[in-house]
């Protein structure tokens, strides 16, 4: 998203372009207006690859909160339902077709559905799953069904957390030695990439981290570019996974910068200068991709089916149904045919 009235303003005056980025130029080319946003919530825009939809949520001119899903080829409102309460860190999986993220009170961390077409939030577990959550720090690996976060519980040491999206349920939880944030996940060859400023060598580095042992090595360094708070735009990072390029917007002194790392090999590609506006809440459409890797069509449903065992199969009397988790309460299940 993109806001060329004021740079330090986002979302001034109800007026958020939705846009494209070339990569290599930074030129910037306006897909459509957006209307009525006043505010976006940073962090919190994510990518349907299965329906081409671009999510997020903010708050419209009477600053009520919304989800807003918008068409990706066209930058139309699909739907904007009122939100039943905030989330933070959205991921969209694109194997499951759901979209989840974390809401927060005085007693704790929770892991959330959120329903696409009412925007209201389900609590998968009424457990917490962790005290505190460090920003822009979430991923999900779409293969194995797992969100990934950083948090911390007693002692205040970052953990990385990964939950089942079915169940809730805290698979891993290793020590993390480095607070990493900007984190995506590659499924290709199943690690995750965050940044991290290294204070000792002066300078922003991407790490590769095991997913279940929180265990980092350095991937890329990219001296010149400064700490956290100038030199990276919040929420910003994302992965191409056809191409394995990494990509996140820098700031500071250099101006702002649509930087891109190849991870294969370990080296930045490009780092055009953006110009004339605010770049804010970039995504990826990784459509093919998930397309490719899990069979998507464009209907959510028939995702659902990979997370199922039938059999036998033919069968004249008993069916046999298997979930590898604990269905959620409330949930449904449908039988439309004998087919």
């Amino acid at each position: 998203m993109w806001d060329p009235d004021d740079p330090t303003n986002p979302g001034a005056g109800g007026r958020e372009l939705f846009v494209t980025i070339n990569p290599i130029s930074g030129q910037i080319s306006t897909i459509d207006t957006i209307p009525g946003v006043e505010a976006v919530a940073l962090g919190s825009s994510t990518f349907d690859q299965v329906n081409n939809e671009y999510i997020f949520w903010g708050f419209d001119n009477t600053q009520t909160g919304r989800l807003y899903r918008l068409n990706g080829n066209t930058g139309q409102i699909i739907a904007n339902p009122p939100l039943g309460s905030f989330p933070t860190e959205l991921e969209f999986d694109m194997n499951s077709g759901g979209l989840y993220g974390l809401t927060g009170n005085q007693t704790g961390v929770y892991f959330s559905e959120v329903d696409l077409t009412t925007g209201q939030s389900s609590l998968i577990d009424t457990q917490s799953v962790s005290n505190f959550v460090l920003s822009a720090s979430s991923t999900l690996d779409a293969t194995t069904g797992t969100y990934y976060f950083v948090g911390g519980n007693t002692g205040g040491s970052y953990r990385l957390f990964g939950l089942d999206v079915d169940s809730g349920t805290v698979n891993s939880q290793p020590l993390m030695v480095y607070d990493l944030i900007e984190m995506e996940y590659d499924q290709t060859q199943d690690l995750i990439y965050g940044l991290y400023y290294n204070d000792a060598a002066q300078m922003l580095q991407l790490m590769e981290v095991q997913p279940f042992t929180g265990a980092a090595t350095v991937k890329v360094s990219l001296p010149g570019f400064g700490p956290m708070a100038d030199g990276v735009v919040l929420g910003s990072s994302i992965f191409h996974q056809g191409t394995q390029t990494y990509f996140f917007i820098s700031g500071g002194s250099s101006g702002t910068r649509l930087v891109s790392l190849d991870v294969a090999n370990g080296v930045m590609l490009y780092n055009p200068l953006i110009t004339g506006g605010n770049l804010i809440e970039l995504q990826v459409d990784n459509t093919s991709f998930a397309a490719a890797r899990y069979g998507q069509s464009t209907s959510v449903e028939n995702a659902f089916a990979s997370r199922f065992t039938i059999g036998p199969n033919p069968t004249t009397r008993l069916l046999r149904l298997e979930k590898a988790s604990v269905l959620r309460q409330n949930s449904d299940l449908r039988i439309y045919s004998m087919q």
